[in-house]
């Protein structure tokens, strides 16, 4: 296997274990002194914040519900399709999935329960670590960010990105996630993205080679 493609699994491996650290961190409530103040500063609260903020916030949340990342992810690996480029499409289809179930399956083994310092402004179950939100995000966004080819990177790498931050700040903007858990959904669905790059240039490199 090149040293590329191995570079991308072990950004990875780091990536995760960086995730499970700060997992151990908030399990010990090692967390709070600073997710605390954080989520206080920086959560909306309805008839006190901008309407406009809300609004935004909202919108960047909706962008990372489920429904709305499989319409994303359908168009992207559309693309993909009609660039001839048929591992990478379905890498966009199956990396966001997987790692939107990793993040449920961390969510019942950390317990985490969501904050309750403001009223939530969005719909949301029990568990909180990691957010799901902000996993899926960067999966999704990440890879395809990561798959683009290098002109199209030059202009549409960064925009993707930043999407996926948009994404996981507007969950402790809402008031439903603390700071940490969009930093562990970050950590792991940067993660994913990058085993997908893995997994997606081997294969490509495969075809070339044959």
């Amino acid at each position: 296997m090149g040293a590329g493609r191995m570079r991308h699994f072990r950004a990875a491996l780091v990536l995760f274990g960086m995730m499970v650290a700060l997992g151990v961190l908030v399990k010990l409530g090692l967390t709070t002194a600073v997710d605390r103040p954080l989520l206080t500063a920086i959560a909306l609260r309805q008839g006190k914040s901008p309407d406009s903020l809300i609004d935004v916030a909202q919108l960047f949340s909706w962008i990372g519900n489920g429904d709305t990342r499989i319409v994303l992810a359908l168009l992207f690996a559309a693309w993909l399709v009609w660039q001839k480029r048929v591992a990478a499409a379905i890498a966009v289809l199956v990396v966001p999935p997987l790692a939107g179930t990793s993040s449920t399956v961390l969510k019942m083994i950390f317990g985490r329960e969501r904050p309750q310092i403001v009223p939530h402004l969005d719909r949301v179950g029990d568990l909180s670590f990691p957010s799901g939100h902000a996993t899926a995000g960067f999966a999704i966004f990440v890879l395809f960010a990561l798959l683009l080819p290098n002109p199209m990177q030059k202009w549409l790498k960064a925009p993707l990105i930043v999407v996926a931050c948009c994404i996981a700040l507007s969950r402790p903007m809402l008031g439903v996630h603390w700071p940490t858990d969009i930093v562990a959904g970050g950590l792991l669905g940067t993660a994913a993205a990058m085993i997908g790059l893995g997994v997606v240039t081997a294969r490509e490199d495969y075809l070339r080679a044959v």
